[in-house]
């Protein structure tokens, strides 16, 4: 799997876990891109649909 950087640290997201501990940071980064205008309409849905359902994950959903 390819390794990203997050967007205030430049550390690299390791594991799901990590991704979920940066969330917080990388929702900013998704709610920005859907609203930056280089997507087109059906890409802004499905990311705002991942964004939400991500938001609903939590520890228990990570064991």
């Amino acid at each position: 799997m390819m390794m990203v950087k997050t967007p205030k640290s430049g550390e690299q997201i390791e594991d799901l876990v990590d991704f979920y501990q940066q969330w917080p940071d990388l929702r900013d980064v998704a709610i920005n891109m859907s609203r930056d205008g280089r997507l087109d309409q059906k890409e802004r849905v499905i990311l705002q649909w991942m964004v939400r359902v991500v938001d609903r994950v939590g520890p228990v959903d990570l064991k």
